[in-house]
């Protein structure tokens, strides 16, 4: 009787505190590697997707003009502040848009 006692005693595994807070960390770590791994895999599909519902729902909300006018606006910002931090990819690709 004592020896099947002390073999479930056994089986009945107890997690300190320690170990509750290390699992979750452990967890977090793993999510964050997930995230980062599907990120890397998948970055430009989800910004992409993300831009073309910003599309949708100002064409539908402001129209067409309202809409070409906004992109225009960021696209004019986003060439300003790749000029001021010397983007080379942007200015060669903007000196082969208006290149002779």
């Amino acid at each position: 009787m004592t020896e099947e006692k002390n073999t479930k005693q056994n089986e009945i595994q107890t997690f300190g505190e320690y170990d509750v807070e290390m699992e979750k960390l452990r967890r977090k770590d793993l999510k964050k590697r997930d995230f980062r791994k599907f990120w890397g895999i998948y970055k430009h599909r989800v910004i992409s997707l993300a831009l073309a519902l910003i599309t949708a729902i100002c064409l539908l909300s402001l129209g067409f003009w309202r809409t070409l006018l906004i992109w225009i606006v960021m696209l004019i910002g986003y060439a300003i502040g790749a000029w001021k931090d010397r983007d080379i990819k942007f200015l060669k690709f903007f000196s082969k848009l208006f290149e002779n």
